[in-house]
């Protein structure tokens, strides 16, 4: 059916395989992805400033809504404008050819992007501090090449890029630190001994694995690395435990000086 000139209703879309998959590679919206960032603190403050002028704000009005939402939309037209300036270089004549060139343009945008917003979180008065922000970035990435792929044909690739899209952003809603660490404490009160047992087990997983990451990395170079090096690669390369910088920095610290938890055995 034509709908160039008529007022799409949700029956259209119900009824219509094309119509129905557009409307879905949309989602999640911006709004849901930043609420899955910040949580219930998303959306509160009607008079909040823009994210760009983080730096000027107090603890004490740092979750507020428009910084939340511009961030969102920020990414959402970068990636954008990158999908523009690399449209004429995406092969559209099979599907191996068009799945090649638009990962092509997630490996231009993510490592630039993640980068960015790196150096945001390590802002001294950052707002967006310890949160896992760089993970929008592949929500709205993934979600914005799954609607690419689909308006040039490939609907195949147009669901498989929206399914690492709502991938990403139920590991991100997992990877709230203030959802995870409400939920510890949630586990402290109904057994604090085993709650603190596991936590000291988990902190000696993550400095022995990361102590193994930069004997593998050093090794690969040739040399052994300083630790900000070191620590700069597992956070862009294995941060499977979504940990910052610093905390990263600090545990591989450890590690290397034969600390494995932090009653310093």
């Amino acid at each position: 059916m034509d709908y160039k000139n008529k007022k799409i209703s949700m029956e259209d879309v119900n009824k219509d395989i094309y119509l129905a998959m557009a409307n879905s590679l949309k989602f999640p919206l911006n709004e849901i992805v930043a609420w899955a960032i910040f949580g219930d603190n998303t959306f509160v403050n009607e008079n909040a400033l823009l994210y760009s002028n983080y730096a000027d704000t107090t603890l004490d009005n740092a979750l507020i809504n428009e910084s939340h939402l511009e961030l969102m939309n920020t990414i959402e037209q970068d990636i954008k404008q990158c999908i523009d300036e690399n449209t004429d270089n995406v092969d559209f004549s099979t599907m191996h050819s068009t799945n090649e060139g638009i990962n092509n343009i997630l490996d231009i945008f993510l490592p630039a992007k993640c980068q960015e917003l790196t150096l945001l979180l390590r802002q001294k008065d950052s707002i967006f501090r310890g949160l896992p922000i760089w993970w929008a970035a592949l929500v709205i990435a993934y979600r914005e090449l799954a609607i690419f792929a689909y308006k040039n044909g490939s609907y195949y690739l147009a669901m498989q890029f929206s399914e690492s899209c709502n991938e990403c952003q139920s590991q991100m809603m997992f990877k709230n630190i203030a959802f995870i660490k409400a939920y510890q404490e949630k586990l402290s009160n109904i057994n604090k001994t085993n709650s603190i047992t596991g936590w000291k087990g988990i902190v000696e997983k993550q400095r022995r694995r990361y102590l193994e990451i930069d004997r593998q990395y050093s090794k690969k170079l040739g040399r052994k690395t300083y630790i900000k090096d070191a620590a700069e690669f597992i956070y862009f390369n294995h941060n499977d435990f979504n940990m910052g910088f610093e905390t990263i920095r600090d545990h591989l610290s450890a590690a290397r000086n034969g600390v494995f938890t932090n009653n310093g055995k």
